[in-house]
């Protein structure tokens, strides 16, 4: 039982907010394509699709009932709206800024004037002999 409810729960959302209630068009769409491959009978299926959502002419003599077709129109007026609630805070997350200071104490192991000589390091270019 709980099954069935929710199919047809679900088969009531599904033909009121979404475009699946143009399925319920297709006999409309079926008795058009007859009445149009009555009058060609070279019409392919293909062809009548693409007369009819393709190429659309206002100036028809069927144009109403082509307007008539599934998905020729919308006919779903939907208005969604969404409500984000606050969510509690379970605890407080505080991120400070961090400080930038300038340092005064002096770096003895490097002094802008001083380049390292390469004569006292341990790794040398090799040298001809």
């Amino acid at each position: 039982m709980r099954k069935y409810f929710t199919i047809i729960l679900l088969v009531f959302y599904l033909f009121s907010s979404t475009e699946l209630s143009q399925v319920i068009k297709l006999p409309i769409f079926i008795e058009h394509f007859k009445e149009h491959s009555a009058a060609n009978p070279k019409l392919t299926l293909f062809g009548f699709i693409k007369l009819h959502y393709f190429n659309g002419d206002p100036d028809a003599p069927d144009y109403e009932t082509n307007m008539k077709l599934p998905f020729k129109k919308h006919d779903l007026y939907l208005v969604t709206s969404v409500i984000i609630q606050d969510i509690p805070k379970a605890f407080n997350l505080e991120i400070k800024a961090p400080s930038f200071e300038e340092s005064k104490t002096r770096n003895f192991f490097y002094t802008i004037g001083e380049i390292p000589s390469p004569l006292f390091s341990i790794f040398q270019p090799p040298k001809v002999a």
